[in-house]
């Protein structure tokens, strides 16, 4: 998420700096909860109302439910309690946390808020039966009602009356989701989507989408899985799936069979609303193990999806030229055959220019070892006036913001990231430039005199300030100048601090950053653990470029995305 960054220092300060240097609700042990109190709370019986005759509301885990008055408390646990009576029983279980919200989704709702339905059944065999909800902290209940074959209508009953004060809404259940990293998304301008699985049974597996209009803010469950024969077109075999979205209206959700060698093609025109599903048959040799294909479309008509091939460690790859409304095989990939960086730098600058209309920027290259697979994700704001690429290093290589990256990273943090943000020409560049680098510090102390390599000259301070009204001590800064840029290493020794900033001083001794006012920072965080961030003023155009790389190469791998700027046509 990408947040527009305040003025932090006073112009003056600036200048005078910048040229001088599964969460689980704690459940009361049985011995101290006495059976009235833990049964009756006359607060959350609000939406109980009105009996029925011989009933009784019972409050277990501020849930409410109403039983005959003939039952009884029959145990109290940590997480779970029984009651039960002459004809049957009910029990609520807090269910553990190392279920993920995906493996226990829960059932369709009319309610496009809620996703979850009042529509229960008890087992005319059996008298069994079960409802599970989800609150507003992500805490999975679920209550579960035993009854004799000949009591079903009283089970039934007793389910239906269930109520929750603070249960989910479906904005809710989809951030528990996102955390949970259980489920894949997609967008496409201010519109995103979220598919969510739940068990498959007998081949069969149950998918939700939810919709938000507005960025994330609030969601609506658009579409689900049905099990009559009338139902529209949803997704419900057995398999991994994937989704995107092209434009606002126009998506794809591909998923592979876990039972047969087949490729399920979903789409829509209505944002998700209606479907249309196509199946394409796959070698023989497909297996599909535990990979999701990938859906990457480069323009609302051109597109691809690659089908892994897990026994052959081959990618089936099929393209659309006439926006999804038929496919046609290509040709067997290796699956760790990748783009040259180049490839990769335009594809996530072309999908950034779908977004926002402001010229393209980014390094000619990646500098990375050939043998390493890089991935990249883009997203614009229009309201922030920028557009930002990050660049990751994963196992394979997959297309620009493939749902599959996230999942398949071989270092959580980019191996090199830029954003490009418009700003007004009236903005001070000395503001800009400190307020907008994360690491900088305002050097404090009394500095002396250090000669660097190349015989460059530079300050070293004994300590930072964090605010120029705080004295917040962040230990040594070296801070040197090449041209117009400022440059500054922090987070170490004195030592360290001039031992790391020769390598980068010899690289630009004979390299060149862009001709602008510029900051570079260098922020050490640990034994050749560092992140560096360089930010420049490019007239309109304020210019960001960094790097997390644990490698004590990091400074000069990112300065190099810098001398190796371009605009792209």
């Amino acid at each position: 998420m990408h947040v527009r960054l305040g003025l932090i220092l006073s112009s003056a300060i600036i200048s005078a700096s910048l040229s001088g240097c599964g969460t689980v609700a704690t459940s009361t042990p049985a011995a101290s909860l006495p059976q009235q109190s833990a049964q009756h709370g006359p607060a959350t019986f609000q939406g109980l109302a009105p009996l029925r005759p011989g009933f009784k509301p019972v409050n277990i885990f501020s849930t409410v439910v109403a039983i005959p008055k003939t039952w009884t408390t029959e145990r109290i646990t940590a997480d779970s309690i029984t009651l039960g009576g002459q004809t049957g029983s009910c029990s609520v279980t807090n269910l553990t946390p190392s279920l993920s919200l995906a493996t226990r989704w829960l059932p369709l709702s009319t309610s496009p808020t809620a996703p979850y339905k009042d529509v229960v059944s008890v087992s005319a065999s059996t008298g069994s039966g079960s409802k599970t909800i989800l609150t507003q902290t992500g805490q999975l209940l679920e209550l579960s009602v035993h009854v004799p074959p000949s009591h079903q209508r009283l089970g039934t009953t007793i389910l239906r009356t269930w109520q929750h004060p603070l249960i989910a809404t479906a904005t809710q259940a989809v951030t528990h989701l996102e955390q949970a990293q259980n489920a894949v998304l997609a967008n496409a301008g201010s519109r995103e989507w979220v598919l969510a699985a739940g068990n498959a049974a007998t081949a069969q597996e149950s998918f939700y989408l939810f919709q938000s209009q507005n960025g994330g803010k609030k969601w609506t469950l658009e579409n689900a899985s049905q099990w009559n024969t009338n139902a529209p077109v949803f997704p419900n075999a057995s398999g991994q799936a994937t989704i995107n979205f092209p434009t606002t209206s126009e998506g794809f959700i591909a998923e592979l069979s876990a039972m047969q060698p087949i490729l399920l093609i979903y789409r829509t025109e209505s944002s998700g609303k209606t479907w249309t599903k196509q199946i394409i048959h796959l070698p023989s040799s497909f297996w599909p193990g535990n990979k999701a294909p990938v859906i990457h479309f480069s323009s609302p008509t051109d597109g691809q999806i690659l089908a892994p091939l897990s026994q052959t460690n081959l990618d089936a790859l099929y393209n659309t030229n006439n926006g999804g409304t038929t496919w046609h095989f290509v040709q067997m990939e290796t699956v760790s055959a990748c783009q040259p960086s180049h490839t990769i730098i335009r594809e996530a600058l072309h999908h950034d220019a779908t977004q926002i209309a402001l010229p393209l920027f980014g390094p000619t290259r990646i500098p990375h070892a050939r043998n390493q697979s890089l991935s990249a994700t883009a997203s614009a704001s229009p309201s922030l006036n920028q557009y930002s690429v990050r660049i990751w290093k994963t196992q394979q290589c997959y297309p620009v913001n493939s749902p599959e990256i996230t999942h398949d990273l071989s270092e959580p943090a980019p191996f090199a990231s830029w954003r490009v943000t418009a700003v007004s020409p009236q903005a001070p560049t000395t503001a800009l430039l400190e307020s907008g680098n994360l690491y900088w510090r305002t050097p404090s102390g009394h500095p002396h005199t250090v000669t660097l390599a190349t015989g460059l000259i530079g300050q070293a301070y004994p300590a930072s300030t964090l605010f120029s009204s705080q004295a917040l001590s962040h230990g040594p800064v070296l801070i040197w100048h090449e041209g117009e840029w400022t440059m500054e290493i922090k987070g170490g020794t004195a030592l360290s601090e001039q031992t790391l900033s020769s390598p980068l001083i010899r690289y630009l001794h004979t390299h060149f950053l862009p001709g602008y006012q510029g900051l570079l920072v260098v922020n050490i965080t640990g034994t050749n653990r560092m992140q560096t961030r360089l930010d420049w003023d490019q007239g309109p155009l304020f210019m960001q470029v960094a790097s997390d790389e644990p490698s004590a190469d990091n400074p000069v791998t990112t300065a190099r995305l810098a001398v190796l700027w371009q605009q792209y046509s």
